[in-house]
């Protein structure tokens, strides 16, 4: 829906994976997901950021009109690098925001979500 911000969900690893959506009307509404199999953080933040621009160009400006939210392990520095994969979507453009990172957190955020969305 025009207007409402866009959604994109990414966790890391050599298995990397996001969906992309939207909330609308109280309804989360998943557009699609992509997965890419042995590709490091900046490959993959790259590819994302092509693919977002050319599929949504109303919705082209990653800073302003996107939300990212990642896994929390994003923000772990790497030893060969000192870098993050939270560092790689920023690059492209991302405005990142992670998840909470305790385990109990994650669980009442999710059910919290989900009674939201049934009520």
């Amino acid at each position: 829906m025009a207007g409402l911000p866009m959604l994109v969900g990414v966790d890391f690893g050599l298995t990397p994976a996001a969906i992309i959506g939207q909330y609308q009307e109280d309804r989360l509404v998943i557009f699609e997901e992509l997965v890419e199999i042995n590709m490091g953080s900046d490959r993959f933040s790259e590819k994302l950021a092509a693919h977002i621009k050319m599929k949504y160009r109303a919705h082209s400006n990653l800073k302003d009109n996107w939300l990212c939210f990642i896994d929390p392990a994003g923000l772990q520095r790497v030893q060969t690098d000192e870098s993050t994969c939270a560092l790689s979507l920023g690059r492209v453009g991302f405005t990142v925001s992670p998840g909470p990172v305790l385990f109990e957190e994650r669980r009442l955020a999710v059910v919290h979500f989900l009674r939201e969305m049934t009520s």
